[in-house]
This record gives C-alpha cells, structure tokens and sequence, in this order.
C-alpha cells in the first residue's frame, strides 16, 4: 500500500488533539449512522410428515422469516427502504449496492472471511471497468475451502486427497481455455447471432469455475473484455505465525478521502449474510479525523503489511493506535483482535456486572469469561434472554439427523457443550423456562442449506447504582462485531487467535435499535425450548429435512 496508517494519521491537523468527543461531533455535517438487519424474507416450507414438539403437540411447517432458503434471496434482497416496517427494512445488500454504485465512490476497500455475494461482484465489476479501485483481503484457506466446492460440483464428484492436486490443476486448465474462449471471441468484429450467443456461454463457463475474487480479477471484470487492466488489489490472507482465520469484516468507502469516510461494519460475512443469514449491519459515515475511521485505517495496514505473526500483527495495532492525535470517541469504542481482545472481555464483563437486563444473540457460545460472568449475573438476578441458532439445541440434544454419504451427525458449526454453556447460564439441568431471571431461545434456521443465525452481540442496560460505578458504565450499551463468542476470536494466549473487528456503542439511537430488534426476534421469530404460555412455539423432538428446500451456494 503506498498510504501507510501511520502516514495519513501523522499529517493529520493538531486541533482536538486529546479532546473527548462523541463520533458525531467530530463533524456533524458528514456524520450518518444506520443499523440495517437482514430479517429475511422466507417463504414456510412443509415437513414430509408433522414434528412432534417438548409439548406433545405437532409442528407441519418451518418458521416464516427463520428458516430461509436460496428461493428467499432475490425478495429479501429488492427491499430498498420504502417500507419501514419492522421485518421489511432495507435490506443490507440493497444499501451496499448504492454505495458501490455511487459516482461518489472512487476506492472501496473489503476484508472478509469469504466472498460469495454474485450481485454484489457485479457491481463492483462494473465499477471497476469505469476506472474505480478495489482492494480485497479474505480468507485463503476459506478461499481454498470455496474453490474447492466449486470444483466439486464441476467436476460432479467429490475431490478426495489423492486427486486434489489433479483436480486443481485441470481446473486451472479450464480456467485458462475458457478464458482465451473469451478473449478470442470478444476480439471478432461484427460478430455473429451465433458467436454472440457463444461469446455468452463462453462468459458463463468462466464466471462458473471463478470465484468472486477471481471474477474481480478476470477478463469478465476488464473494461474491454479481452484483459486485465483494473486498479485491483486481491490479498488473501494466509494462516501466519499465531494467527488463525482472517475473520475481521469491513467495507470502506473513500478510505483515503481527507473529509470523510463511509465504514459498513458487521457479522455478516460478503455471502448469504447480506440478505437470509439472520445478522447486523452498520453503516457509518464519520470524520476522517476521527479516531474511529482512525484506527480502521490501522487495520487496513496492519491486515496488508503486518500480518506475518501475532506478534507483529499486535505491535503494529498498538503502535498505530498510540500514533492518532485523537482522543477515542465516548460514544463508540473499537477493539482489533488479536492484541485487545482481553480489553473487550473486560469490557463486557464489567458491563453485565453492572446491568439489571442483558440481552445476547449468539451463533456460537465457547466464550468462557462470557459463560461465566452471565452465569454469574443470574444468581445476583439480572435477567438474561439469549438467542441461538437452533443448531446448539439439536447438537446438544443429539437431534441432528444422519449425513446421507457419511452415516454420521450432518455437521453444523456448532458443538454440543454450547449447549451445556446456556444450561450453565441458566443454572438448570436443561435450558427450560421457568419464572425466574434467565430464559433462552432458539432460530429454527435452515442448516440443511447453511442459512443461520449469525448475529453475535449484547445488549446491556447498565442500570445498577453505585458511587464507584466507572463512568464508562453510565449508558446503555451494546456490543457486537465480527467475531463469535469463542476463545479463538478474543484471546492472544492459546495456539492461535483469529483477526477480529469488535465496537462497545452507547449511541442512543444504535442501542434503540437494537432494543427493537431484540424484542421483535424475541417475540416473532425465535422459538421457546418450552414454553406453556405459547405452546404452539416449543422445539421440536426431531430434526428432519422439509420439502422445497433449496441449497445454498
């Protein structure tokens, strides 16, 4: 990179050097802040025969608006904001595709654990054919793992150890012969009907075998179609030293513009999380001079240029953070993992220490310190709801049904001790509800197509009073971010730590939202293990495929 972080922040002005201020204040005339929910859109799906449920009775259709399928996407994704109802907001897709389609947007730059959004690479094509840079960091061996499946379904088998290598190679055969396919046929003048239709399948066959990465890098995203000639930066990221998945999750619009920037952050991956992956988006238009866009210009380099080891991904983060001649912002705090992951546990820790409600949504629930310090806060009797996926239900009640090739448990990312995490949280031999401070629920999402849950956030009230509260526990607050609830996404000790992005927000219109939105999935959408005052939304006994579902990509 030829900006460095460090470059941009030492020529920033003097002015506000130490001063304390909320990140709209830093420039109101630029300053926007949106929270976007995906709250799919899903059609109901009809089991084979009725479920039985924890009550005796029965179930015969999956969830509307929880369980989601392939079929929900496009519905899901045309919400374009009109209609402000809770459930039919703008969806998170629709947004990006205006700010990539923004005259205004000359550079975007994207990190994400993987990169499947079709609708979304187009867009950026286009652009990059009008001359707008990209740069791109994701995962590489998420990356391998979905050129891999690519693969697998183009070669209609599964690839086997001994093959890959093979495998791989004739794929890049093909890649290579469908694009001179391309390129010799984009060059013939006046073509034909016929070699127009074949120049179209041709395109076909390659975008087929591309990855999105490598689809931004083709000769189908070149602005002539005959070759590459973008201002395209792809870097994926490889497993160093102490590092694990490169899971942080960022799009930034004009990050080297000198009056403002335009960040998404959320926990949705650049896939299926956009429209029916239940999950949050935030949208951010702030000062560049603040310490917020700050210290996301630190990630940037860090990600490009200091991710050989933890080590030196840890002292760069640190370095540049002490670098900006900016107070952070008492309103929004950013922690980068690894090095403040530990900071962002104590954080929440001391939050649910001192609040009287939390609220946690979670696809995945290993955390120790979080387990604890919730299990903690019920016995002094704050009262918690959590949400998960039910894949943490199924998996710990051993429900999930047979892989059809392996005869074993269908995988699901999530494992049963989770379970025995909530059980612990709710101080009881199952997670059931009785009238106390403590109740969990589930999203009967669709893992058969690998649509899920994938919020990870807390909301905290922080209403316990006392003299020596810390200041910084005045306001309600919420939590949220990239990372999963787990050790690998916040702890530097251990074999590995993934790249994390995390925020402890106190505006009040954010923390609102989210308020809205919990009760909404609280109440419409997430299912009671059991539940006698609602009878007709407990768990069901059983975990069985339903008509019509669609797969994933």
């Amino acid at each position: 990179m030829k900006n460095s972080a460090l470059f941009l922040i030492g020529t920033m002005t003097v002015t506000s050097l130490l001063n304390a201020a909320t990140l709209k204040e830093r420039n109101p005339e630029v300053y926007n802040y949106d929270v976007l929910f995906t709250n799919p859109t899903c059609a109901v799906h009809e089991y084979p025969t009725p479920l039985k449920t924890q009550n005796g009775r029965t179930v015969k259709y999956t969830k509307e608006n929880v369980f989601c399928s392939g079929s929900d996407r496009d519905i899901t994704a045309s919400r374009d904001g009109s209609d402000t109802r809770m459930g039919k907001n703008e969806s998170p897709q629709h947004r990006l595709l205006k700010l990539i389609n923004d005259k205004a947007t000359k550079e975007i730059f994207m990190t994400y654990l993987s990169f499947s959004d079709s609708a979304v690479a187009d867009a950026l094509c286009e652009r990059m054919q009008k001359g707008m840079k990209l740069e791109l960091i994701l995962d590489k061996k998420n990356e391998q793992g979905s050129i891999d499946r690519s693969l697998s379904r183009y070669i209609n088998g599964r690839l086997t150890d001994e093959n890959r290598d093979e495998a791989l190679a004739n794929r890049e055969k093909a890649i290579e012969e469908a694009s001179n396919e391309v390129i010799r046929l984009s060059k013939i003048e006046n073509r034909t009907n016929r070699q127009d239709e074949k120049l179209k399948d041709a395109r076909k066959d390659l975008d087929r075998m591309l990855t999105k990465s490598e689809f931004l890098g083709s000769v189908l995203c070149s602005s002539n179609g005959t070759r590459v000639d973008q201002n395209y930066t792809l870097k994926r990221m490889e497993k160093q030293r102490g590092i694990n998945w490169s899971h942080t999750k960022i799009f930034m619009v004009n990050p080297n513009d000198p009056e403002k920037v335009t960040l998404a952050f959320s926990s949705a991956n650049m896939s299926s999380g956009t429209t029916i992956h239940h999950e949050n988006w935030h949208f951010v238009t702030a000062a560049t001079k603040s310490h917020f866009v700050q210290m996301h210009m630190c990630l940037r380099e860090a990600e490009f240029n200091h991710a050989n080891s933890r080590k030196e991904f840890i002292n760069f983060i640190a370095k540049c953070r002490k670098s900006i001649k900016l107070a952070e912002e008492d309103d929004i705090k950013t922690y980068i993992v690894p090095g403040e992951g530990e900071k962002a546990i104590e954080m929440i820790e001391g939050a649910i220490r001192w609040s009287k409600n939390v609220d946690l949504a979670a696809h995945r629930f290993t955390l120790k310190p979080l387990v604890n310090a919730l299990s903690k806060a019920r016995k002094d009797d704050t009262n918690i709801r959590m949400v998960f996926d039910d894949d943490i239900y199924l998996a710990g009640e051993r429900l999930l049904p047979l892989d059809d090739r392996t005869k074993k448990p269908m995988r699901v990312p999530n494992m049963g001790f989770e379970y025995n995490n909530i059980k612990k949280v709710l101080g009881k031999n199952d997670a059931t509800l009785e009238k106390d401070s403590g109740e969990a629920r589930y999203m009967t999402t669709n893992h058969f197509a690998f649509t899920i849950h994938h919020n990870k956030y807390l909301i905290l009230d922080n209403a316990r009073k006392d003299a020596n509260k810390p200041e910084m526990f005045n306001k309600p607050a919420v939590f949220c971010g990239a990372g999963n609830f787990t050790k690998a996404a916040f702890s530097t000790s251990g074999s590995a730590t993934n790249l994390e992005n995390y925020y402890y927000i106190t505006i009040p219109e954010v923390v609102e939202a989210f308020k809205k939105q919990y009760d909404y999935k609280w109440n419409d959408l997430a299912t009671a293990y059991e539940d006698m005052i609602v009878p007709d939304r407990d768990m069901t006994v059983s975990d069985v495929k339903p008509d019509r579902v669609d797969s994933e990509e």
